[in-house]
């Protein structure tokens, strides 16, 4: 409970201070970090932001169609981690997608997959090709319990 805790007060902080940069009206804020903007909203295709919100590419994306290292959105194609309706991303969480090492959701495919139609080569589902990951995802559950769990 204590790292669930401290994992929201990290995430309240970062909120809290991407709050604090306020987008021009172009859409990108006049701050910059490495040379790269802080905060887009929906910019130019040509702009890339740690934070965009909206549409395009970001270190971090939020929104409708986009591309980015961390993904969540309609469509989005993340390179470690991609979530939404339609999403490409090592990890990825999405109704129809393609996951590098993980895939959980309606249909899609990875290396370890969970879902309703899936493919892998562990997979588990309502029809699934690939070996059964019943043993697998065991010894996952009982990993993720433990790296978790309180003191």
């Amino acid at each position: 409970m204590l790292r669930a805790i401290l994992l929201l007060v990290w995430v309240a902080i970062v909120a809290m201070a991407f709050m604090l940069v306020i987008p021009t009206p172009e859409g990108v804020s006049v701050e910059s970090f490495a040379g790269m903007p802080a905060m887009c909203v929906s910019p130019d295709a040509s702009v890339t932001c740690w934070l965009t919100i909206g549409s395009g590419m970001g270190v971090l994306f939020v929104g409708l169609f986009g591309a980015g290292l961390v993904c969540i959105g309609y469509i989005t194609g993340g390179i470690l981690f991609g979530m939404g309706q339609v999403a490409i991303g090592g990890i990825c969480l999405a109704q129809a997608g393609i996951g590098g090492s993980f895939f959980f959701g309606q249909a899609g495919g990875a290396l370890t997959a969970l879902g309703q139609v899936v493919v892998g080569m562990i997979s588990k589902g309502q029809a699934s090709a690939g070996f059964d990951a019943e043993a697998h995802l065991a010894e996952v559950a009982a990993d993720l319990k433990r790296y978790l769990s309180p003191f």
